[in-house]
């Protein structure tokens, strides 16, 4: 009995897959932190939104791990379509921290120099 290995487009869907989910989480994240600075119950904020976002990316990593769409045979489930999926989910984390750093970073930076200016 041989294992077949998923194809190349099995393999992209599932980091495309993560790389989703983690944009979601992490940019779900950052959005809940910033609505918290200026809202008066920042708690409600913060764990409804920490159950959604986990809801979702372990329902989507859920998928990748049991839909055949993520496996060249169903009943034999391959551990490659998780990882890449997980990778990906790490990249997203990368990518969106890099963006709303450099964001955050800038926008400090103008009103630090405008402070100066004054």
């Amino acid at each position: 009995m041989t294992i077949a290995s998923p194809d190349f487009s099995i393999l992209l869907a599932s980091a495309l897959a993560g790389f989703i989910l983690g944009g979601f989480f992490f940019g779900g994240l950052w959005w809940t932190v910033r609505k918290c600075l200026n809202s008066s119950s920042p708690a409600l904020w913060l764990i409804s939104s920490l159950i959604a976002r986990t809801s979702v990316a372990v329902g989507g990593f859920y998928l990748v791990a049991t839909t055949s769409v993520f496996h060249t045979n169903a009943a034999n489930a391959n551990w490659q379509p998780i990882v890449l999926s997980l990778i990906g989910f790490v990249l997203a984390r990368l990518l969106i921290t890099r963006l709303t750093t450099k964001k955050e970073s800038s926008k400090k930076l103008k009103k630090m120099e405008a402070q100066d200016a004054s």
